[in-house]
């Protein structure tokens, strides 16, 4: 059998029932913008995001027990925390702290090999190096305070509220109170 043979060989994909019927499901799943077996004919919903998006998974496919990804949450989530917050960051800036954290992962282990005897490649630190001064530099290796100022509201009910009394048995005493 040659190609050209192969070619005459494939058919056209074989109908569905709806399309030899005509039927298109019950009138309910029609009503609800939904096909056969009551599933939505758009591919899903228009307005769902990814795990990462929802901030459910830093990483897509991993499995988060590994002392690597463990290593490179932490390092992600301390970098974001000096930045004023995973809140506070554009999408942008949070790609970048992933990436920063993965090169603080790879560093480490060449760091780890090296204090371990094993010979290291320097050429691979060296670049590792140079690319956390260059993802640092455009994160910014400076700390972000959070904003904590309250609004108004907040604000007054803090003013308006008693001022409490420590009533616990062993508080210390006050040199003006004995």
């Amino acid at each position: 059998m040659s190609f050209s043979d192969a070619s005459d060989e494939i058919s056209e994909p074989k109908k569905s029932r709806a399309s030899k019927t005509g039927w298109r499901g019950p009138a309910w799943a029609q009503r609800a913008g939904r096909g056969l077996a009551g599933k939505k004919r758009s591919g899903g919903k228009a307005h769902g995001r990814t795990r990462l998006t929802n901030g459910k998974d830093l990483l897509p496919d991993v499995d988060g027990r590994s002392l690597l990804y463990k290593r490179f949450k932490e390092i992600a989530r301390l970098v974001a925390a000096d930045q004023g917050g995973l809140d506070a960051l554009s999408e942008a800036r949070v790609q970048l702290v992933r990436r920063f954290a993965a090169t603080c992962v790879l560093a480490e282990r060449i760091e780890a090999d090296l204090c371990n005897g094993l010979p290291i490649d320097i050429n691979q630190h060296t670049s590792l190096s140079m690319a956390l001064v260059r993802l640092g530099s455009r994160i910014g290796i400076d700390r972000r305070a959070k904003h904590i100022t309250p609004n108004l509201t907040d604000y007054l009910e803090l003013q308006s509220a008693p001022e409490r009394v420590d009533t616990t048995p062993n508080a210390p005493v006050s040199k003006g109170d004995e």
